[in-house]
């Protein structure tokens, strides 16, 4: 996201705004996020759901210490860097 020119946020979903949200590069980000009216009032008004809530902690934690990794599943980038340093298997695996 931080090489993205601009970053649509087209529905709410916590996994997808929360990208954003708990981003070290947050404020970063926030200058060229457009989001739809609709997600935005969600996002104001239901700030305190337990999602949101993850989110800022999960934001929170990673700040102070920036090599905790947190794998969002819809980021196939992300997901095959992972499955190349060994973090995690896309495969099922029955013993």
């Amino acid at each position: 996201m931080k090489q993205a020119r601009t970053i649509f946020v087209s529905h709410y979903h916590g996994d997808h705004a929360g990208a954003v949200v708990v981003s070290p590069d947050f404020e970063e980000l926030t200058k060229k996020t457009i989001i739809c009216a609709e997600t935005a009032r969600l996002l104001v008004e239901e700030d305190q759901p337990p999602m949101m809530g993850q989110l800022r902690w999960m934001n929170t934690l990673q700040k102070p210490h920036p090599e905790i990794q947190f794998l969002v599943a819809h980021d196939y980038k992300l997901l095959g860097a992972f499955e190349e340093n060994g973090l995690v298997r896309l495969e099922l695996q029955f013993d």
